[in-house]
């Protein structure tokens, strides 16, 4: 109660309905969440993205701008509907833009995007500062060769001593925050993630799950 919940890239909003189903059940939390909900038309996803829409019978709701990219905000804004409630803010912005404003402590976030440590480390400078302790961290597509970086970075806040690993689920692993990360904190992580052993930490992952 209180809390706020945060998700980065939630696509056509299943995740973000699952959120919604529980949250709405707890009083005075916030949900906001942060997509950039557009493609290149040339992205070998961007057809994968079609056909999820156009099996839902909403391709009208897609449109596409001059400079080539496939918008989809349209369709999550439909599909959420039924689930949503006046405390869902939801925000169309690269993840890696997004900025934290409210005066609220976060309880949970949830990432789908990103995928890579460059593009996690805005978010850990300007969200991680403000989670609550004992908050719960999932991160979606952990176990794939895209998020090396990510499952890098992951090992070293576990080996600080500023998370603990609960359990991994299909692809996804849920941690919970045990220690509060200061601005220094986060610096020093950024300068040991590019002196780390990459190998080593994903082994040191995979060995502690």
């Amino acid at each position: 109660p209180g809390s706020s919940i945060i998700e980065f890239g939630c696509y056509l909003g299943k995740s973000t309905s699952a959120i919604l189903k529980g949250a709405n059940l707890v009083e005075d939390t916030k949900i906001f969440v942060f997509d950039g909900f557009k493609i290149k038309e040339t992205d070998p996803f961007a057809r994968i993205m079609v056909g999820h829409v156009n099996s839902l019978g909403l391709t009208e709701l897609v449109y596409r701008d001059k400079k080539g990219f496939l918008h989809w905000e349209r369709v999550f804004d439909y599909l959420i509907q039924p689930h949503s409630n006046k405390n869902l803010v939801w925000t169309k912005c690269d993840c890696t833009e997004a900025t934290w404003q409210d005066d609220q402590k976060i309880a949970m976030i949830h990432f789908d995007a990103p995928k890579d440590y460059d593009d996690l480390k805005p978010i850990l400078f300007r969200f991680f500062g403000c989670l609550r302790q004992d908050s719960v961290i999932i991160f979606q597509d952990f176990f794939y060769h895209w998020s090396a970086t990510v499952i890098q970075a992951v090992a070293l806040m576990e080996r600080k001593g500023f998370i603990e690993f609960e359990k991994s689920c299909a692809s996804s692993l849920y941690v919970k925050l045990v220690r509060n990360l200061s601005f220094q904190d986060l610096i020093e992580l950024d300068l040991d993630v590019n002196k780390s052993n990459i190998f080593e930490d994903i082994d040191y992952v995979l060995e502690a799950l």
